[in-house]
């Protein structure tokens, strides 16, 4: 598990638990007036930061960093508000989160291909040329290891899950995660953002503008 700090220094924090496959970049075009602390490549558990600078913790996850806040959670003190966008915290269950063939299909995303899931799932077709041009630092190898990491996990921790979510944000586009499962397992906390796919963040200019959407 790796962490990147960004923003300038502050009594507030935003925890942003990034998405399968995701380092920092793709998220460097969000520029907030706090600190913010984004936690990612998911493949090992410790957890360990001192969150006792901060007066205000406000915590994002993001497709299966949904899942990896609810793990979590318990670990980070005095939580104002928890978002869930584009994932559920039961990552791979079959009616809520990631179904087998969903899986199966991140599991064959090669160099040769990965642009068809980027076109079916990731961007809508004016993003994909933005999306391409960032800067991706992780080894390609490493996504089949976090896969295995995150299911072995939840395999663990999904009979004891107790998550908490004030809102969760769900792109009207969203491919991989069902949207109809999604409005009956978070019901009027539900909030829908209209023309995206799965990468929303085109959509806003910093993460505190996530916290309040």
């Amino acid at each position: 598990m790796l962490f990147y700090r960004k923003g300038r220094d502050s009594t507030r924090l935003i925890v942003f638990f990034a998405g399968w496959g995701c380092d920092e970049h793709q998220f460097e075009y969000l520029h907030d007036d706090c600190e913010v602390l984004i936690v990612y490549d998911y493949s090992a558990e410790p957890f360990g930061f001192d969150f006792s600078a901060y007066k205000t913790v406000d915590v994002i996850g993001y497709s299966a960093g949904v899942f990896m806040s609810a793990v979590l959670r318990e670990r980070i003190p005095a939580v104002r508000r928890a978002v869930a966008v584009n994932g559920n915290p039961f990552l791979f269950d079959e009616r809520f989160g990631l179904s087998a063939q969903k899986v199966r299909s991140m599991r064959e995303i090669t160099l040769d291909n990965y642009m068809d899931f980027r076109r079916a799932y990731i961007c809508m077709p004016d993003e994909l040329e933005r999306y391409g041009k960032m800067t991706f630092s992780r080894a390609f190898d490493s996504y089949a290891r976090e896969l295995d990491f995150l299911e072995d996990l939840y395999e663990r921790e999904k009979n004891t899950l107790r998550p908490t979510f004030d809102k969760a944000i769900f792109a009207d586009g969203e491919g991989l995660f069902d949207l109809a499962a999604q409005r009956e397992f978070f019901g009027d906390k539900l909030k829908i953002l209209p023309d995206s796919k799965h990468h929303v963040f085109f959509k806003f200019s910093s993460f505190a503008d996530i916290v309040d959407f």
